[in-house]
């Protein structure tokens, strides 16, 4: 039997996944200064799904994801009104993606 490496591959997205999504809520819960460390989380965390979201399967969280990490590295990056909308359709697309 061959074995898909995707398959594997998406498994790994989806556990990744979960532990990325409690991350987001923790931060979601708190006021994110720039530049700060819970930023960077943020930014790395977006980036991350906004790449592979889309290769796994999920384009949704791939687009929401982006849109997150597009409002943060903005130069007026710290319109904080916009970063949360961001964050919570991204936690959102996340939950219904991995219900």
């Amino acid at each position: 039997m061959i074995e898909d490496p995707i398959a594997r591959l998406r498994l790994r997205f989806i556990e990744r996944a979960h532990g990325q999504l409690a991350a987001l809520k923790t931060l979601a819960d708190d006021q994110i200064a720039v530049p700060s460390e819970k930023h960077a989380d943020l930014v790395r965390i977006a980036h991350s799904l906004s790449g592979a979201g889309g290769t796994f399967g999920f384009p949704e969280v791939s687009r929401c994801a982006f849109e997150l990490e597009t409002a943060l590295t903005a130069p007026d990056g710290k319109d904080q009104v916009a970063i949360q909308q961001h964050l919570a359709r991204l936690i959102a697309e996340l939950e219904s993606a991995l219900a």
